[in-house]
């Protein structure tokens, strides 16, 4: 073998692998579209049974609207804002630090 048969060799190597992986995405490509078909994504799947996330996700499931997980809780004391003391509920005296002298 002379060294113009090996230099043609070394050229032809890329290409050749090159020629395989066309080869094999064109075979793996119509499974793609498949595999979303049999995989699992929830959140459910890979979190214990038992988990307080995997059973807030199951009550996810059941409330209309889709994806979004919004909640708007409304609060309502028949004192208002503050204690019967007049206080705020914290026990501060609702001054801000600098105001304090």
């Amino acid at each position: 073998m002379g060294a113009a048969h090996m230099q043609r060799r070394r050229r032809a190597v890329p290409w050749v692998v090159l020629a395989l992986w066309v080869a094999v995405l064109t075979v793996a490509a119509p499974f793609a579209g498949k595999l979303a078909d049999v995989t699992r994504d929830r959140v459910t799947d890979y979190l214990p049974a038992n988990a307080d996330s995997t059973q807030v996700a199951k009550l996810q499931e059941l409330l209309p609207g889709g994806e979004t997980t919004e909640l708007v809780l409304v609060y309502r004391r028949d004192g208002g804002l503050t204690a019967p003391s007049g206080r705020p509920p914290s026990g501060r005296s609702g001054r801000s630090p600098a105001s304090t002298s």
